[in-house]
């Protein structure tokens, strides 16, 4: 599970991927635990922004309020990254130290799991070379995981119902360098698991030096 060992507990800022800025908004957990007013402004920020994104008129994944609400005093971090060039286009996701394939796996085994990715995007955006925001998301949590956590892989929990829809979002995310984690692991109904190689290629370097704050429980 992920510890925050500051007194903050949002921080933004921005990187360069692709010739493009891409702007960040990360929530640590714990969300105000020993100030009740930060509390209730985070808490209410997460709970507004995660409960209520919507897609082609629809809450994204069905969540809403009430289901991050119950969630989110957890160990649970939540991202936020967007263009920008285009801050209405919006890939978000919450992300956990975790290992749903093993029971009572020791915090060794523990790696860093994406959930409840959703990309919030207007209806024009089809230009040439167009970066989508989750390709800075996914470089926000590999740097994280590489930097802070010393962890070779990310990997991302989807959701999935049928058959083909399984197989047309394998496809979609092997875009993002994401294979199926082909083991007998099968935590929850009706989602896959797929996994990333982290490449050094891609770590920068102190452009993100918040992520010492988050370490790894001992």
């Amino acid at each position: 599970m992920f510890i925050n060992k500051s007194n903050k507990y949002k921080f933004k800022g921005q990187f360069m991927l692709f010739n493009t800025w891409f702007k960040y908004i990360l929530y640590l957990p714990q969300i105000g635990q020993n100030n009740k007013k930060d509390y209730l402004k985070y808490s209410n920020e997460i709970i507004s922004y995660f409960g209520d994104r919507y897609i082609n008129g629809k809450r994204c994944l069905n969540i809403d309020p009430d289901y991050i609400q119950q969630f989110m005093y957890n160990t649970d971090a939540y991202v936020i990254v967007y263009r920008e060039d285009h801050p209405d286009d919006i890939a978000s996701c919450t992300i956990q130290l975790d290992n749903p394939c093993i029971v009572n796996a020791p915090e060794s085994d523990y790696q860093v799991y994406i959930y409840d990715l959703c990309r919030v995007k207007p209806n024009k955006v089809n230009k040439l070379n167009y970066k989508s925001p989750v390709y800075g998301l996914f470089y926000f949590i590999e740097n994280l995981a590489y930097q802070n956590l010393s962890k070779t892989h990310i990997y991302l929990m989807v959701d999935t119902t049928v058959e083909s829809t399984k197989n047309t979002l394998v496809n979609i995310y092997k875009n993002y360098g994401f294979i199926l984690n082909d083991s007998d692991c099968i935590p929850i109904s009706k989602r896959i698991i797929l996994y990333k190689q982290i490449s050094k290629s891609v770590i920068f370097h102190s452009s993100l030096s918040l992520f010492y704050l988050l370490k790894l429980q001992k």
